[in-house]
C-alpha cells in the first residue's frame, strides 16, 4: 500500500482531517498516521485490511442510509427522465 493509497482511504472514511480519526479507529497515534501519510515511515502490516474492513462497513452504512432515504422519498432525482 502507497502513502497515495492511505490518505485515499483515510478522506473517503474521514474526510479531509482524517488523521486523528482514522488512527483513533486503527488503534494508533495520530503521529503515527501522519508518518504513514507522508511516507516517511512504512505502513504497517495489516493496516491494508483493516482499511478494508473499515471501508466496508462505511459503505454497508451508506448503503443503509440510501436505502432508507430510497423508500421515503419515492425515484431519485433524475431518475426516470428519458
Amino acid at each position: 500500500m502507497t502513502p497515495e493509497q492511505f490518505a485515499a482511504a483515510g478522506r473517503a472514511l474521514f474526510g479531509p482531517l482524517y488523521k486523528t480519526p482514522l488512527a483513533r479507529a486503527l488503534g494508533n497515534e495520530p503521529r503515527t498516521v501522519r508518518r504513514w501519510a507522508d511516507g516517511s515511515f512504512p505502513i504497517a502490516d495489516g493496516v491494508r485490511d483493516d482499511l478494508i474492513r473499515l471501508l466496508t462497513a462505511r459503505g454497508i452504512e451508506i448503503d443503509e442510509v440510501l436505502g432508507d432515504f430510497a423508500a421515503e422519498a419515492g425515484p431519485a432525482p433524475g431518475e426516470g427522465i428519458r
